[in-house]
């Protein structure tokens, strides 16, 4: 079930976007990493053992197909640069502590349908204070700065 805080985000949305800003957004299918026989609680688990923490700066997401919100949002910090971002803006302009794998978790017909994407961390004050770094969170480069379907998890 989501969350309070995802929810609200989504309510206020409207009024975000009347300031060119945005709070929710539906994620797109190429994000679709797979999905896991598991419930919410077990879903938890097995992204906080793969070392994932909850990420409460981000847009609340919804489902592709379904418009429902995502009943969790997660993030692992790298240590190097997925495979596949050598030649992206992302690895030009970003230690890999400046980015983030960031998982959407969605219960659908009893199992939960797991999303990725790779991109810039939204951290104000980690690893450091980066303008550049949130301004290219908020309005990346797709497939540069914000990579659809990347993820480190077995799925």
């Amino acid at each position: 079930m989501p969350s309070i805080w995802t929810k609200f985000r989504i309510a206020v949305n409207p009024i975000a976007r009347r300031f060119n800003q945005y709070t929710a957004y539906t994620i797109r299918d190429p994000e679709r990493i797979g999905a896991i026989q598991e419930d919410v609680p077990g879903t938890r688990e097995y992204l906080r053992a793969c070392g994932y923490e909850p990420q409460f700066l981000s847009a609340a997401k919804k489902h592709p197909q379904t418009g429902q919100p995502h009943d969790l949002s997660y993030r692992r910090v790298p240590d190097s640069h997925p495979p596949g971002t050598g030649d992206k803006l992302i690895a030009e302009h970003f230690r890999p502590q400046e980015c983030q794998f960031h998982v959407h978790a969605f219960h659908v017909a009893d199992q939960m349908q797991l999303f990725s994407h790779y991109e810039a961390r939204p951290d104000l004050l980690s690893p450091e204070v980066d303008i550049s770094r949130l301004r290219t969170h908020y309005r990346p480069e797709y497939g540069q700065e914000y990579i659809r379907g990347i993820s480190d998890l077995e799925i």
